[in-house]
């Protein structure tokens, strides 16, 4: 007979609905309006979910993808859509943390803990277009059916492999979560197997193959599913961008990552202490004697060794990843990566709020153990700060701890009080876990992340100048574009104002000249910052610190490819230059001189392809038409400049001096007698049509909206 409503919903669960709701609402207002965040990430998984197929996708997360592509139903309010799809599934991730925490930790812990991770410092990734909201309430899905569903067999381990499996379509980093869940599928057939009268060894056995089964259902989800969602781009298990990655860290020697290993280990478990000294002090504390943990009962036992699994892989893999990229700067050799294990976060509380009252210690020693985790708590506190780089997106819960010294020293002194009324009294560390520390947590992270999310409350110049772009161009315009700024993250900033995939991003030092080897032939240009335009282009639009230029391509032009005989009636006589060989022609003595045919342009853009040999590297050639003279350099490498001419006497012929001709056997590099210069590939000579006329329109902030 079914239970009266009244009785199947109290006032607590109403109480904890309401106030999910209002989380919701509160996450949704906290975000909207925000640009995005963190590149590359989020630019990556905003073009392949939306505007690219997924067959393309260098990220295997193609279950995240494919979901998140129904945002573009928003048109250009996508992001909001992104955001609100967060909020959702990270809410819809409470019941089951309360499912979860409820038979161990008792029903009003496991509400608190529950609502608690909905506002704690995890609720930032809720603003970005990434897939870690999803993936959260992914783990959680499979923690609550592997604890509270859990049983032997293989068909078991078949469900729970391929859970797995689909959620490492979510984000790969699930796989790397198999060896700790195979180890507990093993352990739970070993369980329940001699509960019900089996031998050790028979029961074992039936575990160990449920765990088989778990991780061929989880390869083969993934793959399969893979291959429905992406095609043949689907049958990777890595995908391409993390593939890639493991190649180049193979190439290290292991020896080669001991120590950057242990000190990314070491400042994972110094901010831990800070963020969770008490709860990790309780769970210790229960978990270490026989007494607590049979206090515990069978599912507080399972909690904590499923907990202690998963906790522990994510940790490793943190920990391995920062190692493999530790060599590339001291910034990431210090970098505390949480959000690869953050996620499992509301099970330490979980466990915290079991095990501070199973069983507790005597006093005497509950006070020297709570004295020395003040102690290192104290000690991480001082030393966290001074050795590694928190950074909000890598681990929004430290940064939330530690943002001042203020903050820093009042999370510790919660720590503290809630360590030490343990020691005095186990019931009142366990209400100043809940009461205290989770509430001070959530308005630490609300704190943290208005502070953090203020600089993408309003458009800086790449968003501008994105948005500036995506107003004047049509998406196939677009398309062709090259953007040229400072720093390739902020050039993401300017595609994702665009929203379209396929231009080409160019990250050049402000200032420095431009590789005209890299750039297209027609097209757009949008600069973001101060460069010397490329030849044969016109400014279409500008605002404060960037401009929009259209690329066209000259008219009335010589093209001369010097891997090839000159072409007929070009020339009237050259002088200076080599025998043809397969990458072009060398200079010959101290000048070259080109005498043309018929008179050159009375505008023209001179561009020369070619590199520059011994002491002629970047010293000054000088280029002539007439009178008019002109420098360029070449470094050894190929490189491509460009020098103009007004040539209003019809002149007929250039000249380019060498400053330093020489031997190569003069230099030792073997009996070639020549005095060469510079090797010369192409080199074209044109103008801009005159039907072009430059207008220019300046951006204004209405522009942008």
């Amino acid at each position: 007979m079914t239970a009266p409503l009244s009785q199947r919903f109290s006032r607590s669960h109403l109480a904890f609905g309401a106030a999910l709701l209002l989380a919701a609402i509160y996450l949704i207002k906290r975000n909207y309006g925000l640009y995005p965040q963190v590149f590359a990430d989020e630019w990556l998984y905003s073009q392949f979910s939306r505007l690219r197929p997924l067959s393309e996708s260098t990220l295997p997360s193609f279950l995240f993808l494919g979901l998140y592509r129904a945002t573009n139903a928003c048109g250009p309010a996508f992001l909001e859509c992104v955001r609100i799809l967060n909020v959702a599934v990270l809410v819809a991730a409470a019941p089951l943390i309360y499912l979860v925490g409820k038979p161990v930790a008792g029903r009003t812990a496991a509400l608190l803990i529950a609502a608690a991770s909905v506002l704690a410092p995890f609720s930032a990734y809720t603003s970005y277009f990434m897939p870690e909201p999803l993936y959260f309430f992914g783990f959680w899905a499979i923690t609550w059916l592997v604890l509270q569903r859990g049983r032997e067999g293989l068909g078991f381990g078949l469900l729970a492999g391929a859970a797995l499996g689909t959620l490492a379509l979510v984000k790969l980093h699930a796989l790397f979560l198999l060896p700790a869940m195979m180890s507990y599928l093993a352990w739970l057939g070993w369980r329940q197997g001699t509960a019900r009268g089996l031998s050790a060894w028979t029961a074992l056995r039936g575990g160990v193959a449920a765990a088989i089964a778990a991780l061929a259902a989880a390869i083969a989800v993934k793959l399969l599913l893979g291959f429905v969602l992406a095609g043949q781009n689907g049958l990777s298990l890595l995908g391409t961008f993390y593939g890639s990655h493991v190649i180049s860290s193979d190439s290290r020697p292991l020896g080669g990552l001991v120590l950057p290993t242990l000190r990314s280990l070491y400042g994972h478990v110094l901010g831990l202490l800070l963020i969770f000294g008490a709860p990790l002090l309780f769970i210790a504390t229960g978990a270490a004697r026989a007494e607590g943990r049979n206090a515990l009962g069978q599912q507080g036992r399972a909690l904590l060794l499923y907990g202690t699994l998963m906790f522990g892989i994510t940790l490793a893999v943190a920990v391995t990843y920062t190692a493999t990229i530790a060599d590339i700067s001291e910034l990431e050799a210090t970098r505390l990566h949480m959000r690869y294990y953050s996620f499992t976060f509301p099970l330490i509380l979980i466990g915290a709020a079991a095990c501070v009252t199973a069983a507790p210690p005597a006093q005497r020693r509950r006070i020297f153990l709570a004295a020395l985790s003040i102690a290192l708590l104290v000690a991480a506190a001082k030393l966290l700060p001074r050795q590694f780089h928190v950074m909000y997106v890598d681990s929004p819960e430290l940064a939330a701890a530690s943002r001042s010294s203020r903050v820093l020293w009042s999370t510790v002194m919660v720590s503290l009080l809630a360590a030490a009324a343990w020691a005095w009294r186990p019931s009142a560390g366990r209400a100043l876990l809940l009461w205290v520390l989770l509430p001070a947590t959530c308005i630490g992270a609300a704190t943290t992340a208005r502070l953090a999310q203020m600089p993408a409350r309003g458009p800086q110049v790449y968003e501008q100048a994105g948005q500036l772009a995506r107003a004047r161009l049509t998406r196939e315009q677009m398309a062709t574009m090259t953007i040229i700024g400072p720093q390739y993250g902020n050039l993401m900033s300017a595609n994702f104002q665009m929203d379209v995939a396929g231009p080409v991003l160019m990250p050049v030092d402000e200032g420095k000249e431009l590789d005209l080897l890299r750039m297209p032939e027609e097209g757009w240009l949008l600069m973001i910052g101060k460069y010397n335009p490329p030849p044969y282009t016109l400014k279409r639009a500008e605002g404060n610190g960037f401009s929009l230029w259209q690329t066209l391509k000259p008219v009335a032009a010589y093209h001369i490819d010097f891997r090839q005989d000159y072409p007929a009636g070009v020339f009237k006589s050259t002088s200076g230059i080599g025998v043809i060989e397969s990458w072009g022609r060398w200079s010959e003595g101290g000048r070259i001189e080109l005498q043309f045919a018929d008179p050159l342009p009375a505008h023209l853009t001179l561009r020369l392809t070619a590199h520059a040999f011994g002491a002629n590297a970047n010293a000054d050639l000088t280029v002539a038409v007439g009178a008019t003279r002109r420098t360029l350099r070449l470094s050894s490498d190929w490189t491509k400049q460009a020098v103009v001419f007004d040539n209003p006497g019809g002149e007929t012929a250039i000249t380019i001096d060498i400053p330093h001709p020489v031997s190569p056997r003069a230099l030792g590099q073997g009996d070639d007698g020549r005095q060469l210069g510079i090797a010369v590939h192409q080199l074209d000579i044109g103008t801009l049509d005159t039907s072009f006329r430059p207008r220019v329109i300046t951006a204004s902030q209405h522009d942008h909206r």
